[in-house]
């Protein structure tokens, strides 16, 4: 008997039923119950479905609790290589250190980790205390790798089409407001040669440990900023 098929959503049906899964997680609470948001570069598993969750269940667990506290931000990394390691690869990951967090959140004790910062280059920067509340996301890129999904709860992937990955990172790092300022050959460049390949090859496998996958496809104010970026693209 095969597996049971893994049940698909939209980003608003899907975000809805998130949040309810997770309020059945506290029914009957014993220990701080972890929820993993996976999926690949540009899906929007962070503005669209970790932020959301964290705007919904602060309200009804963890009130007293700063939000941030929520996140184990799984891009925590000893060593990144700008245009070397990219961002997908398991090697950036800090396993170990994340099993260690992970059990001591689920016997509801503290635990280290580590603090991290994107504008410097992706480096530790240091470890402090995580103090579990009720509910604890893990938001990254392999927050379902088989290392450390089996710590999950509950277990979400947000999917979307290479090419939707491709054009949000284009709007997203492009030009002098950019979140990189690189031009579009070299964004291009890098998710053709690095990041889709990666992506195929260590994130997209692990959709398969979901409990639910959340579509997350262009929204209307997407679609309406891809006409300045075809300008863009055709003057390139």
């Amino acid at each position: 008997m095969g597996k049971e098929k893994i049940p698909h959503f939209n980003l608003a049906e899907g975000v809805d039923e998130a949040i309810r899964l997770a309020k059945l997680l506290d029914a009957s609470f014993e220990s701080p119950k972890i929820i993993a948001v996976a999926g690949p570069t540009s899906s929007g598993k962070t503005t669209q479905v970790t932020d959301k969750l964290i705007a919904a269940l602060s309200i009804n667990f963890n009130a007293e609790q700063k939000t941030e506290g929520f996140i184990v931000n799984q891009l925590q990394q000893d060593q990144f290589l700008t245009g070397r390691r990219p961002w997908d690869h398991p090697k950036n990951m800090d396993f170990e250190l994340q099993v260690k967090l992970f059990q001591v959140c689920k016997a509801g004790k503290s635990g280290w980790k580590s603090n991290y910062i994107y504008e410097n280059g992706g480096q530790r920067t240091g470890y402090s205390i995580f103090c579990p509340g009720q509910i604890v996301i893990l938001d990254g890129f392999l927050a379902l790798h088989p290392k450390i999904e089996q710590f999950a709860d509950l277990k979400i992937y947000v999917d979307c089409k290479s090419y939707i990955m491709l054009m949000r990172r284009l709007l997203r790092d492009c030009g002098p407001e950019g979140r990189t300022k690189q031009s579009h050959k070299e964004v291009l460049r890098i998710f053709l040669e690095e990041v889709l390949p990666l992506s195929r090859k260590y994130v997209e496998p692990t959709r398969k440990n979901a409990d639910l996958i959340i579509v997350n496809n262009f929204s209307p104010e997407e679609l309406n900023r891809l006409d300045k970026l075809e300008i863009e693209l055709r003057s390139v």
